[in-house]
């Protein structure tokens, strides 16, 4: 009794402590919930945020009919009128209209090339559904990535903006060759230059095949690690063998080979508690097989290949910072580690090797325009060639009424015999001469920053890393609205319309990324 009084002692002046903890951090909280008491309840509020919070969570538009909830809120307020179902369906339907043509208009108004991603998913009804995105930089030079549309049938693109799509980042699917070239026949897309293939994609692939070299020993942990998750038993003996510094063993995905990485470097770290189980169960005659000693040096290996290939992926999938002049840097590092590394490196290399080689030409531009690059990442037997490349190629589709005449295996020397002249009145030639004697800056440095600054000094150049800084180098923001999908369009939930599906996805996106402000800012719900 003693005992147990000590600790509840001990409980209770730990929580008062957190009590206190959460009541600071609440402060914020509970000023928001007094403005909202002292300004007054009204129903066209209740209704706004209560539309917000189902759109935004995905929730089912029945639940303004759910007793409980009903119950709760009226707990809270006991004059909130609610709206059926079908009303809020409705609604959302109709916000969505409005907020398509304000973010249309808002797209239509950016004056730099945009550039897109899409991809296809199935959804649990076996329905297909197309998700495209739109990436450009901003007048203020931020970067925005706007869900364009959620279709389960693809819709033209609108024909009087042909001339500012840039690129289009696709899978490696054949079908979106077809796709591209459709584009290409069209008048939509200048080349196949324009066609970006997702370097998650690619990165996928290369892990794949390097798999193939292991793939008995893989194949042997997962089907142990499978088993094991539906044996309560042993895995009551794992957590009680690692104590506190037990985890959860992963099963991973097997075509996606980051969730293959993720099952190894766990395993990897309960490797001896892990064996001690895998044993035990091989003894019981549970499981055909265990990884031998052999095996893990070779999933060791595996995971120390596969470190650069995850931290390459994660950093190119985000669309909060522009991504494209990564891609030729993080090809270069790949094919090195790959030279250096065990033999299950062979097979991705030639992966990165054959993609590597289709690489197009806004990659360089991509690199040259990053301020934190510029040509100090090529080595001196490239240089030259990628000067040329991009002199030739891409200043002049900047300002094609202002083509250089200077010969190219002697523009850098003419420039430098012409080194007084007004910024005002810099020629393409002259603005990138100028630009690249400026030293790299540091590597943490935004770019689109480093631009904002000195757009008045480099217009033309300016003008350039504005349409390729914003080309994105993965289809990851398309993938990111399936993501959402799946918890909206679910095996108990498949009866939505295709239209009430449209506009649940967009709405989310965009109140999200405060592209369309109908509602209030996500601060008021803090």
């Amino acid at each position: 009794m003693t005992k147990h009084r000590d600790a509840l002692s001990d409980a209770m002046y730990q929580y008062s402590k957190d009590s206190t903890s959460i009541s600071l951090k609440g402060t914020k909280l509970q000023s928001k919930i007094q403005d909202c008491f002292e300004k007054g309840f009204t129903q066209t509020e209740f209704q706004n945020k209560l539309q917000r919070w189902i759109v935004g969570d995905q929730q089912s538009f029945l639940v303004v009919e759910n007793p409980y909830f009903q119950q709760m809120m009226l707990y809270i307020n006991k004059h909130i009128i609610f709206k059926s179902a079908d009303t809020i369906s409705q609604t959302v339907n109709r916000d969505f209209e409005i907020a398509k043509a304000d973010v249309y208009a808002l797209i239509k108004k950016n004056t730099s090339k945009i550039s897109f991603t899409t991809d296809i998913w199935t959804s649990p009804d076996n329905v297909a559904y197309t998700a495209v995105t739109a990436h450009f930089i901003d007048k203020n030079w931020k970067l925005k990535c706007i869900l364009v549309d959620f279709l389960q049938i693809v819709e033209p693109i609108c024909g009087d903006r042909k001339s500012l799509i840039l690129g289009i980042c696709t899978d490696n699917a054949s079908n979106n060759e077809v796709f591209i070239q459709e584009l290409i026949n069209s008048g939509y897309l200048e080349s196949p230059e324009c066609h970006h293939r997702c370097f998650a994609h690619v990165l996928d692939l290369a892990a794949q095949d390097a798999h193939q070299e292991i793939k008995t020993s893989i194949e042997t942990l997962r089907e142990g690690i499978k088993l094991l998750q539906c044996c309560p038993a042993s895995m009551e003996q794992l957590k009680k063998i690692m104590g506190e510094s037990f985890l959860e063993p992963i099963l991973d995905v097997a075509t996606r080979w980051n969730s293959t990485f993720d099952m190894l470097v766990t395993s990897l770290k309960m490797r001896g508690p892990l064996v001690q189980i895998l044993d035990q169960l091989y003894m019981e005659k549970k499981i055909p097989d265990v990884p031998s000693a052999g095996d893990w040096d070779d999933l060791t290996e595996l995971v120390h290949f596969f470190q650069p290939f995850k931290q390459a992926t994660m950093e190119c999938s985000s669309n909060k910072y522009q991504t494209l002049s990564y891609v030729i840097p993080w090809y270069n590092v790949l094919l090195d580690h790959c030279e250096n590394a065990v033999s299950a490196a062979n097979a991705s290399q030639m992966r990165l090797d054959k993609y590597f080689n289709v690489s197009n030409n806004h990659c360089v531009v991509a690199v040259v325009l990053d301020p934190r690059h510029k040509l100090e990442f090529y080595d001196d037997e490239n240089q030259n060639a990628q000067e040329n490349a991009f002199q030739k190629e891409k200043i002049k589709k900047a300002n094609p009424k202002r083509i250089c005449r200077v010969p190219q295996s002697k523009w850098l020397d003419a420039i430098r015999a012409s080194r007084v002249f007004k910024k005002k009145k810099l020629t393409p030639t002259l603005q990138l001469e100028e630009y690249l004697n400026i030293p790299v800056v540091d590597p943490r440095q935004d770019p689109l920053e480093w631009w904002k600054r000195h757009e008045s000094d480099f217009p033309l150049l300016a003008k350039m890393a504005r349409d390729y800084l914003a080309i994105p180098v993965t289809s990851a923001s398309s993938e990111h609205a399936f993501s959402k999908a799946r918890h909206l369009i679910t095996d108990s939930r498949t009866r939505l319309s295709d239209q009430t599906i449209r506009a649940s996805i967009c709405l989310e996106n965009w109140q999200r990324g405060e592209i369309w402000r109908r509602f209030p800012k996500d601060g008021d719900l803090e």
